[in-house]
């Protein structure tokens, strides 16, 4: 669970991936039908919180599977840590959204804002993108391939 080293396959990955989704999904509908006011999706944010870690941990060793380093991942980070904190803050008496606004802005750092976040979901397609390419078939810096087993550098 917290083991970033090593790689993962595709398919270890995109089954986490699948199960992490399902259990969101079902979090959330159960946070809709049985809860009301600020512990709306209390579930949800305790399920975010939880994967948090292991969703790092299968992503670095995903991308350290097809060569690359864990740290591609950081704009995914980033995204999760800052969705949990806007999940957060009801219990926190704060509301983000009425505190951040673009009138509290002026024009330019709103741009900057826009730009930053459209620059981190490209990045993020990148790396989604990286996510679904094969593994490299030899040994690299991060291990064995657990796809091809040990494969060795002849040099004949």
């Amino acid at each position: 669970m917290f083991d970033f080293s090593g790689r993962s396959r595709r398919s270890e990955y995109w089954w986490f991936v699948l199960f992490t989704v399902i259990i969101a999904l079902a979090a959330g509908m159960i946070d809709v039908l049985f809860y009301r006011g600020p512990m709306l999706l209390f579930g949800y944010i305790v399920v975010s919180v939880i994967i948090f870690f292991p969703s790092v941990s299968v992503l670095t060793r995903r991308l350290h599977d097809t060569g690359r380093s864990g740290w591609l991942g950081a704009p995914y980070w980033a995204y999760s840590i800052y969705d949990i904190a806007i999940l957060l803050s009801p219990f926190v008496n704060v509301d983000i959204f009425e505190t951040i606004t673009p009138s509290s802005y002026n024009a330019l750092v709103s741009a900057v804002i826009i730009a930053a976040a459209f620059i981190m979901f490209i990045w993020m397609f990148i790396v989604f993108i990286m996510t679904l390419s094969d593994s490299q078939a030899k040994t690299n810096r991060y291990g064995p391939s657990p796809k091809y087993g040990v494969i060795e550098d002849t040099f004949d």
